[in-house]
């Protein structure tokens, strides 16, 4: 006896078209003819309507591709999270606030560093903030400078761990760990959300998905952001347009854009804050880092990170070149070597202005009405042809600083192979996938740092930027 739609003596289901072959037939007959076009179409209704729907065939498969994308995306997003969180849970006391500091120095120091600079001993009587530092990158200026910016940013007795030789090592595993973590969720952060950064630009979330290099390669709105209009035949210049405020590269007022500070504002504060001038009281990373106040490196950071999101490059490296043939090593040298040489004045300047968008503290000299300056006679007026310089890669001194020879320039190269070299012959570094300053400055310098004596986890303080 048949139950529930199955016949016990057969192997095959029973219902109206379940036993019976010449059943099953009929009903694959009446799906055909269903779906089926009339018989009364002329043989071009009939290619219009195959051509039709061999092009949503063809939009549905874009789709899948695409949501196959994000999918990978955030799955390769979420193993990550994972991955840190679980090592962060196993870390405690000084092993923790070692940790932190290596993630707050990828962001406030430098993008890149090895194990044998960070095992450089303190250097007496170096100024990291002083531009002579890329001077003589060979005879070991920059790395003492590295080094001497690094130990300014540990507590007190995270120096004295870091100095002692029984307990360096375990300390430069641990530094290291979070330092290369926080650099690929920072770089991660900068594609996720790039979307949204840029004023006045429309661009589509699925432009910066990890497989579209050719949609990024050839976009005209990523074009515009990365040229500079007084560099017309270089497609990706030393100092693109979105670092400066409105993209309007004749300001004198470069790093001021509003897409830098609401990158930052994400990496210290959180998704929510990217409109926000309010501080966050929740336990975001600005408030764990304990920060004081914006830096030259951070501001450097933010540059190169967004020009990279916007790049078609699909690796992060020191060294290795992707499509753009853009190293991001020397990219970040630029930008970090182009804000130490503003004179200081304008430096103060601009990190007051970051102070108050980011940390919401009144800027300590007033914000000039102009973009372009009050007039002749001021420093703005100075730095207009600094700016110039920076243009053709030259950055000057600040007074009494030793002259600075000229920075090699990005390569320039167009969207379509083969890459053509720039005017400057920079020197090409062997492809790899991961790669691993003395004089004191006379000037004085404004330059807020993390505060050393205040536990890591403390109560946000921050209130909404006056107007």
């Amino acid at each position: 006896m048949a139950s529930d739609g199955y016949d016990s003596s057969s192997s095959r289901p029973s219902g109206p078209y379940g036993s019976d072959p010449g059943d099953i037939a009929n009903l694959a007959l009446s799906q055909s003819t269903a779906l089926m076009p009339p018989s009364n179409l002329s043989d071009q209704q009939l290619r219009e309507m195959l051509k039709a729907s061999q092009i949503h065939q063809q939009m549905l498969e874009n789709q899948l591709k695409e949501l196959r994308i994000d999918y990978e995306e955030l799955e390769a997003a979420n193993k990550s999270t994972k991955t840190s969180r679980a090592a962060k849970k196993t870390l405690k006391g000084e092993s923790l606030e070692i940790s932190r500091a290596g993630g707050m120095f990828s962001v406030f120091g430098e993008l890149w560093l090895s194990k044998t600079t960070l095992g450089i001993p303190l250097p007496e009587g170096v100024d990291p903030l002083n531009p002579s530092r890329y001077n003589d990158p060979a005879g070991g200026s920059e790395a003492r400078a590295v080094i001497a910016e690094l130990y300014s940013h540990l507590k007190p007795h995270l120096q004295l761990a870091l100095a002692d030789d029984d307990r360096c090592e375990s300390f430069k595993e641990i530094y290291l760990a979070q330092f290369n973590q926080e650099r690929a969720d920072t770089v991660h952060a900068a594609r996720l959300f790039a979307s949204q950064l840029f004023d006045g630009v429309n661009l589509s979330p699925r432009l910066f998905a990890r497989k579209s290099v050719n949609d990024r390669m050839t976009s005209t709105e990523l074009k515009n952001l990365l040229g500079n209009p007084r560099q017309p035949g270089v497609a990706y210049p030393s100092f693109p347009r979105l670092i400066y405020p409105n993209y309007d590269v004749t300001s004198n007022r470069p790093y001021r854009s509003m897409a830098l500070i609401k990158f930052l504002r994400i990496k210290l504060w959180g998704p929510s804050s990217i409109e926000d001038e309010t501080v966050a009281k929740r336990a975001t990373k600005g408030v764990l880092w304990d920060l004081d106040g914006a830096t030259p490196g951070m501001i450097a950071m933010a540059a190169t990170v967004l020009t990279y999101a916007c790049s078609p490059d699909q690796t992060f490296s020191e060294k290795s070149l992707g499509p753009s043939r853009i190293s991001w090593g020397q990219c970040f040298k630029c930008h970090k070597r182009a804000i130490l040489s503003f004179p200081t004045a304008h430096r103060n300047d601009l990190l007051s202005w970051y102070n108050k968008k980011l940390f919401g503290k009144d800027p300590d000299i007033s914000e000039p009405s102009s973009s372009n300056g009050p007039g002749p006679g001021s420093y703005d007026e100075e730095f207009e042809d600094l700016v110039s310089g920076l243009d053709q890669a030259s950055v000057k001194s600040p007074s009494g600083s030793p002259a600075i020879q000229p920075n090699p320039q990005l390569p320039a190269v167009p969207h379509s192979p083969p890459p053509a070299p720039s005017s400057f012959q920079m020197e090409q570094p062997e492809p790899e996938e991961f790669a691993e300053a003395d004089k004191p400055s006379d000037e004085p310098q404004n330059v807020a740092r993390p505060k050393n004596n205040k536990s890591t986890t403390r109560k946000s303080t921050r209130k909404p930027a006056k107007k």
